[in-house]
C-alpha cells in the first residue's frame, strides 16, 4: 500500500514539474495543458485500463470492471448520470485552477494550496462530526489527531518556507531572477 502511496507521490510531482514546463519554458497556454492531460488521460483509460480491467477476473460479471455495464447504468440513471457530469466538472474546474496557479505563481504554491485543501477536508470532516456524532460521515477527534495537526503544521510550514512565502528571519535568500519576457509562439 505505501509503495502505491509514494508512486503516485512521484508521479503528482512529475506532472507538476511537466505541467510548469510546458507553461513556463514551452509557453503554452494553461487550458490547453489542462485539455491536453484530458485528452491523454481519456485516451489511456479506454485504449489501456478498461481493456486491461475487463480481462483481470472479478465479481462485475466475471471482471473487474465492466464498461458495457457502466454504460448502461449511466443511460438508464438520470441521477447517477447528473453526479458523473457534476464530478467531471469539478474535476476540470480544480486542475484548470490547478494549472492557473501553477502558471501565476509556481508548482510549489500549487502543493501549498493542495495541502491546504487537504487540512480543510480534515477540519470539515472533524466538524461534522462534532455537529452531528450519529452521522457516518465526518471523523471522530481522536488521541491521534494531535499527532495529524502537527503532520499538516509542519507541512504546510516547510512548504511555505521552501516556497519563500514564509521567510525565516535567520536565513538567507536568493534575490528574485529577473524578468525576461518571452515570446509567444502565436
Amino acid at each position: 500500500g505505501m509503495t502505491i502511496v509514494v508512486a503516485g507521490q512521484v508521479v503528482q510531482a512529475g506532472q507538476i514539474i511537466a505541467e510548469e514546463f510546458l507553461m513556463k519554458s514551452v509557453d503554452l497556454p494553461a487550458l490547453q495543458v489542462v485539455g491536453l492531460e484530458g485528452m491523454w488521460g481519456t485516451l489511456i483509460m479506454i485504449v489501456v485500463v478498461y481493456p486491461l480491467l475487463w480481462v483481470i477476473p472479478g465479481s462485475d460479471v466475471g471482471h473487474q470492471e465492466d464498461p458495457f455495464d457502466t454504460y448502461a447504468l449511466l443511460a438508464n440513471s438520470p441521477v447517477l448520470l447528473s453526479v458523473v457530469l457534476l464530478f467531471q466538472f469539478s474535476c476540470g474546474t480544480f486542475n484548470a485552477t490547478g494549472i492557473a496557479i501553477t502558471q501565476s505563481l509556481s508548482g510549489v504554491h500549487r502543493m501549498m494550496l493542495d495541502a491546504s485543501r487537504t487540512v480543510l477536508i480534515w477540519a470539515f470532516g472533524l466538524a461534522v462530526h462534532s455537529w452531528s456524532p450519529a452521522s457516518p460521515f465526518g471523523e471522530e477527534w481522536t488521541a491521534y489527531s494531535y499527532l495529524q495537526l502537527v503532520g499538516f503544521a509542519v507541512l504546510v510550514s516547510g512548504q511555505a518556507v521552501y516556497g519563500e512565502v514564509l521567510r525565516v528571519p535567520c536565513f538567507t535568500y536568493p534575490p528574485p531572477p529577473p524578468y525576461l519576457p518571452m515570446a509567444s509562439p502565436s
